[in-house]
């Protein structure tokens, strides 16, 4: 989506978020195919949109998204208490503490490098703690949780890759 702004030092941006065409304002035309299927003020193209590739578009962007109830969440699947990891004289978490029920998610977020995917191992089993400890359902298989990595050919050994 290219939004023009219509103030009088014009400037235009091009993005894919409905949010930010709606917070700049002005005109916004809306392409397809190298091509303009749609265009007009901002507040009109994106409250009606005639196009129906306009439509997609903003059907797809998470405001729009119908908000779901929260489901039921079952007993507790895992638990830690007292995390840290270290590598060298990097502390990556101190006294961490979380809990997991069936049915719930956690997101983890920071910067590369920050030990989002050494907690993961560490709670998956595959990699110790330097402190604290993981306690796991205890009818659990310990290898039903796996890894999906962000980079599928990181999964396999250098060299293994065709």
């Amino acid at each position: 989506m290219v939004v023009k702004r219509s103030k009088p030092r014009c400037s235009s941006s091009i993005t894919h978020d409905i949010a930010v065409a709606r917070a700049l304002g002005g005109d916004v035309a809306v392409m397809l195919g190298g091509r303009i299927v749609e265009d007009g003020a901002a507040h009109a193209v994106l409250a009606t949109p005639r196009h129906k590739y306009t439509r997609a578009l903003i059907a797809a962007d998470p405001a729009a998204w119908p908000t779901r109830p929260r489901g039921q969440t079952g007993r507790e699947v895992i638990a830690a208490a007292g995390l840290s990891k270290r590598f060298g004289s990097r502390e990556l978490f101190r006294g961490l503490d979380l809990a997991l029920r069936a049915g719930e998610r956690i997101a983890v977020t920071g910067p590369s490098g920050s030990g989002k995917s050494t907690l993961g191992n560490v709670l998956l089993g595959l990699l110790s703690s330097d402190e604290g400890g993981v306690r796991r359902q205890s009818d659990i298989d310990p290898v039903r949780d796996q890894k999906i990595y962000q980079e599928p050919s990181a999964a396999f050994a250098p060299g293994r890759i065709l």
